[in-house]
């Protein structure tokens, strides 16, 4: 939706801030990966984070020309506290969904790069880690981070396209909601749905595979997590 809009750009599941994170903290440690995070990175010089945010405007400069753009790359939540900080005008919003719904399309498609979408307790559990740690980010920065709920949104569009807009900053415009019909290009696992209008299809779905997704809901339950899941912890 706010792909749709006329001063929004957008990157799609940008690999940028991930790369020039690794880039930099393997200067200090040239072992250092993903999982070492945010080890090293109180070590890194005030040259070295600007030179973080300078890959990443580069990067994001070759595929917008628009000063505002949205990236919805997976694992962006991981780096909120320390994206924050570099880019003191980003906001974050997450999409709270209900967490069935999520296990089911994840081990549906075994999203490449997210190994635990190939193992439902995985799955499950990764769920809980992801709510505990925006519960963090939004105990910090509130102003900053919005929580939509989809399947609020899938039944009131326009309302939460509004609320949308208006936290980033912008004008609604009708077209937020043609989204489907443009025909840029799209950059992100989900580009089938991209295409398609709004649809309820996927609200509920899990329950003709409830016996598949025992395991997954066995974590939430372990976790004090409703079927309808949670906007964090």
């Amino acid at each position: 939706m706010l792909g749709g809009h006329s001063s929004v750009g957008q990157v799609g599941e940008s690999k940028a801030f991930l790369s020039a994170l690794r880039r930099a903290c393997r200067k200090i440690n040239p072992l250092w990966n993903y999982a070492d995070y945010p080890n090293d990175v109180e070590r890194l010089s005030p040259e070295a984070l600007q030179g973080i945010v300078n890959n990443c405007e580069l990067h994001q400069s070759l595929l917008t020309e628009k000063i505002i753009y949205i990236d919805k790359e997976l694992s962006n939540f991981q780096y909120v506290g320390l994206m924050a900080l570099l880019f003191p005008k980003a906001k974050f919003i997450h999409m709270d969904r209900a967490p069935m719904d999520i296990f089911l399309s994840c081990f549906r498609n075994s999203i490449a790069g997210v190994p635990e979408t190939a193992n439902l307790k995985a799955i499950a559990e990764y769920y809980c880690y992801m709510k505990q740690l925006v519960g963090h980010w939004r105990s910090i920065f509130q102003d900053r981070l919005l929580i939509i709920n989809y399947q609020s949104l899938v039944h009131e569009p326009e309302k939460f396209a509004r609320q949308a807009a208006d936290f980033v900053g912008i004008e609604f415009e009708p077209a937020m909601l043609d989204f489907h019909q443009r025909k840029n290009i799209v950059r992100t696992l989900s580009v089938d749905q991209v295409r398609k209008k709004i649809y309820t299809s996927s609200i509920e779905g899990w329950r003709a595979y409830s016996e598949v997704l025992e395991p997954a809901r066995e974590v939430l339950e372990k976790n004090n997590i409703p079927l309808e899941g949670v906007a964090f912890l």
